[in-house]
């Protein structure tokens, strides 16, 4: 759903220009698809670490080398105490041998246990840490996407009520503005003296009364013939009238024209289902205020299609076949003649026009 950067407020689809508050509104690529239908030329006629394990490098152990005791001469020393010494002196070596053998085997190994199961506690305590943090984190991301998806659901659902409710609106004026007698109604089965622009064209196509309708035809690609009926002048204004796209792609409603006929708005309906709000200026200098495709429209040639304009001001309100379909504000112009006309994209156009009808507001 489309909204206003500024207001938020609802949008219709291809709206450039907010009409509650007057910002600017970006367009997206598929409108921008829509949008070169009406911006093309149309002339008039138009993504371990390797942690070192933590140890401990022992050192500073040094071994010690004993030496025999020095036998007086002149003592006879008993065979006991000879014995006494040499048990005393393997004692002493043995001692040594498990002192060397413990400092340089045991003791290494055991600081290499203890430091081995040290870095092996502290690797648990670590993945213990890491789980229970991806845990929180895990729950974290979680309840915040159910807050985030919550106040989404939330904020679609307000604006969801609110198009309803703005869409109802709009449903609601166009029953008010058009349940009155019109100031103005025609079948248009011939000139009802109203000062329409009546003519050929050099290339078969034109404006006339034929057939009881009133015809815009054009044949010549990149041009577009308009039908003025230039006493039919008014500013606040409802129109409706059927449109029957006979041959070709386009056609639509011109109104507020002023200024020889080159400055207008026009609302247009192609048989593929696409519809837009133009601004024209000076002959050809087109900009697109919506466009969009609408299931409403029925598609085709030989198809029939009730469109109403409903403008107040500079608010521009769109209906096909009596159903809101979007709205604009643009103040370029306030008052002008009403009209039809024809459009050639490539292939010659010729679109009917019958019962219009016209209410002064």
């Amino acid at each position: 759903m489309k909204t206003c950067p500024n207001c938020e407020r609802p949008l219709s689809p291809g709206m450039t220009r907010c009409p509650y508050c007057g910002s600017a509104v970006p367009i997206t690529s598929d409108e921008m698809v829509y949008a070169s239908f009406y911006t093309s030329p149309v002339q008039y006629y138009a993504g371990y670490n390797d942690a070192t394990r933590p140890g401990k490098t022992i050192s500073g152990y040094k071994s010690v080398t004993t030496a025999p005791l020095p036998v007086p001469r002149s003592k006879r020393i008993s065979t006991l105490l000879i014995a006494a010494i040499i048990m005393l002196t393997l004692l002493l070596a043995i001692s040594g041998a498990s002192l060397m053998y413990y400092a340089g085997v045991i003791h290494p190994a055991r600081m290499h246990t203890q430091a081995t199961a040290t870095a092996l506690v502290r690797q648990i305590t670590n993945h213990h840490a890491t789980a229970t943090a991806a845990v929180h984190n895990n729950s974290t991301a979680i309840a915040g996407k159910k807050t985030a998806s919550k106040a989404t659901a939330i904020a679609h659902a307000q604006a969801t009520t609110y198009a309803r409710a703005s869409d109802s609106s709009q449903q609601k004026l166009y029953v008010q503005s058009t349940r009155g007698k019109p100031t103005f109604s025609s079948p248009l089965f011939f000139d009802t003296g109203d000062n329409w622009d009546i003519y050929p064209t050099k290339d078969g196509g034109g404006c006339t009364f034929t057939d009881n309708a009133l015809h815009s035809s054009v044949f010549q690609d990149s041009y577009y013939a308009p039908c003025i009926a230039h006493d039919l002048h008014v500013q606040n204004f409802a129109l409706e009238i059927q449109m029957t796209i006979l041959k070709g792609e386009e056609g639509g409603v011109i109104f507020r024209s002023n200024a020889n006929d080159k400055n207008f708005y026009s609302f247009r309906l192609r048989c593929d289902g696409t519809y837009g709000l133009i601004l024209t200026r000076d002959d050809g200098h087109t900009t697109p205020l919506v466009y969009d495709k609408n299931t409403l429209i029925k598609n085709g040639n030989g198809k029939t299609n009730i469109v109403t304009i409903i403008a107040r001001a500079n608010i521009i309100y769109l209906y096909i076949n009596k159903h809101y379909v979007g709205s604009a504000s643009d103040n370029t112009y306030r008052a002008g003649s009403i009209g039809v006309l024809a459009v050639d994209r490539q292939k010659g156009t010729d679109v009917a026009f019958n019962n219009l009808r016209l209410w002064k507001l």
